[in-house]
């Protein structure tokens, strides 16, 4: 799990602290990097923050930074910030935010696409070149070369926002089913995001107050924020298989579905032991693209079918001799509890 974060304004003033306090209270999602840019009229500029280390500081590639954000003096209309969990390519090269070589497109990426490695060699005979070993560098060529689609071509789960410079947009998504958060504030002047609403409470770009109607849905219907508008005003979530677009000259947000659950259901009949083929089948390839990782892997042992045909799987996974080590198990349990 990773934390993103972005401020979005009508008009450039000085923001690099704003970003700074709002990625702050993201660093319990990414203690292993930390990261910003802030975006101008007349260029974008990668800074690092406090928790940035070292090795970022002295990696040459083009998106990562040379300097602390405190010295930036200048005014911008555009941040992103970063707080990094690193998963994929734990190197240096694998700091976000991330851009093209070019720098037409920036993003901020929380989450994992698991079918990366088949994207990363289509892309290739596309004629697009990699500089790291990351799925974020994936994203990034993949919305290059499909735009907005892109998102359809993904088996993972995502949050993500990326700044079109040409389009003088930000197109952001999110994953299928929701695994990953992704909250918003809008008003006339602002556009602010990020991973965890708390974070958002604490910019002081963010104006907002209880929202009568989803606590009243809560306490006397048990409806836990059945609306994109949760228990706080102008405070929204980007719905699950959403994606949305923000053009910046005009200030206007639009967000559209790009998937609904079950739109490829099959009205074949097939048998019990067919069935039984294809989910086995289906679960088997779920966690063998789920164990790509640099490093180790574990799972969640609840005791229900579930998480149970999991570990089983897992276990059987690894004793085929993967890799060498053997993925952890955790289960929870209450103090005195039988």
């Amino acid at each position: 799990m990773c934390g993103i974060s972005g401020i979005l304004i009508k008009h450039c003033t000085a923001i690099g602290d704003d970003i700074v306090q709002l990625n702050n209270h993201l660093k319990h999602r990414g203690p292993d990097d930390e990261g910003y840019v802030l975006i101008n009229k007349q260029n974008a500029q990668p800074f690092a923050g406090s928790d940035t280390p070292t090795e970022t500081l002295n990696n040459p590639n083009f998106y990562c930074p040379k300097e602390h954000i405190s010295n930036s003096n200048e005014s911008h209309f555009l941040a992103l910030g970063h707080r990094r969990l690193s998963i994929i390519d734990i190197s240096a090269n694998g700091h976000q935010p991330m851009c093209t070589r070019e720098k037409q497109f920036w993003i901020t990426f929380n989450g994992e696409i698991y079918n990366f490695i088949e994207l990363r060699s289509e892309l290739q005979s596309f004629g697009h070149q990699f500089y790291t070993e990351s799925d974020t560098e994936v994203v990034l060529k993949s919305y290059e070369q499909w735009g907005n689609d892109c998102v359809l071509h993904f088996n993972g789960m995502w949050s993500f926002v990326i700044y079109d410079v040409q389009k003088n947009i930000l197109f952001g998504s999110r994953d299928r089913l929701g695994v990953k958060p992704l909250y918003y504030f809008l008003n006339s002047n602002s556009f602010i995001f990020a991973s965890e609403e708390k974070a958002l409470h604490r910019s002081r770009w963010v104006k907002t107050g209880l929202n009568d109607r989803a606590v009243f849905d809560y306490l006397a219907l048990s409806h836990a924020e059945p609306e994109s508008e949760g228990f706080f005003q102008s405070v929204f979530a980007v719905k699950q298989g959403h994606s949305f677009i923000f053009d910046i000259q005009n200030f206007n947000y639009t967000e559209h579905q790009y998937y609904t659950p079950f739109q490829n259901k099959s009205d074949s009949r097939i048998s019990y032991d067919e069935s039984v083929k294809q989910l086995h089948k289906l679960l088997v390839n779920a966690i063998n693209i789920r164990t790509r990782s640099d490093v180790e892997v574990g799972s969640c042992l609840s005791g229900g079918i579930d998480s149970s045909i999991i570990v089983m799987l897992l276990d059987r996974f690894f004793k085929e001799g993967k890799d060498s080590y053997f993925p952890k198990v955790f289960t929870a349990v209450y103090p005195n509890s039988k």
